[in-house]
């Protein structure tokens, strides 16, 4: 009898581990299945929000094809106030100035190599004309 309890004793601490192990197990399911209904409210209000917004973004993108639509006849027609008479728009008109702007400072930069290009030659053209010799070309234009 003792030994038929200390078996039953026995086999009962080996079911009370087996139940806490699986009572573990349970808990941690649980645990993961919770995280996963929180994931898919998550996913579904998402999906709930987007299909809130599509119609409006459509509608959005409707006026606006039709907003685009309106100013590209006027847009193409579109001369400036200043100079009605070129037919030219805005954007071409400002393109001439640049390149303008561009031509006037390279002659401007061309201008300036060419005085200091003078400046040099006269300088030295200074002292051979106060005290140096006579040359050929300058005794020949004197006779």
């Amino acid at each position: 009898l003792e030994r038929q309890l200390q078996e039953s004793v026995g086999k009962d601490s080996e079911t009370l581990g087996k139940l806490a192990q699986l009572q573990e197990l349970r808990t941690e399911q649980e645990k993961k299945m919770i995280g996963l209904e929180h994931e898919l409210l998550s996913v579904n209000l998402k999906v709930e929000h987007a299909n809130m917004e599509l119609p409006r973004l459509r509608t959005r993108v409707n006026e606006l094809q039709a907003y685009t639509n309106v100013l590209k006849p006027a847009s193409t027609g579109r001369t400036t106030p200043a100079a009605p008479a070129t037919g030219k728009s805005v954007v071409e008109l400002e393109r001439v100035i640049n390149a303008m702007k561009r031509v006037i400072e390279k002659l401007q930069k061309e201008n300036a190599q060419i005085r200091s290009q003078m400046e040099s030659v006269t300088k030295e053209n200074q002292p051979a004309a106060s005290g140096a010799p006579q040359t050929r070309s300058t005794r020949n234009s004197r006779t």
